[in-house]
């Protein structure tokens, strides 16, 4: 079976809208196969409260689905001045887990290089390896 990939990126969303967007996975969605690979943008301007907000709804998005190899995985990345992967979407099996990981993703602050960012998810996150 093929799985869905999909990239979410949360660069020039305002907060308030994040606020408001649903979180809940339509009936049977839930279960299906994708790839969710999240791209956080950690540069100064979007402040660490609004950044806590990111993670609060990108949490509470991953609640909706079946989380694992068979289900659904989710990755995310960061970026400011630099671009860093926190976490592949196959390195979290688990809810858990995966919770986990989203509360411990840092905001570091720095520049905005969006483009960059765009080309190394393009590049590595929907690879074999990572999931």
């Amino acid at each position: 079976m093929e799985r869905l990939a999909l990239l979410i990126l949360f660069a020039f969303v305002a907060p308030s809208q994040i606020l408001g967007a649903a979180t809940t996975a339509s009936t049977g969605c839930g279960s299906l196969p994708a790839d969710i690979e999240f791209l956080l943008d950690t540069s100064g301007s979007v402040t660490q409260t609004n950044f806590n907000k990111v993670k609060g709804f990108v949490k509470k998005f991953a609640q909706s689905f079946d989380i694992g190899p068979n289900g659904v995985q989710i990755g995310i990345s960061t970026f400011d001045t630099s671009v860093r992967n926190e976490f592949w979407l196959n390195q979290h099996n688990t809810k858990s887990s995966l919770e986990t990981a989203i509360d411990a993703v840092r905001y570091p602050g720095g520049t905005t290089h969006t483009g960059e960012a765009l080309d190394f998810v393009r590049q590595n996150a929907f690879t074999k390896a990572h999931g």
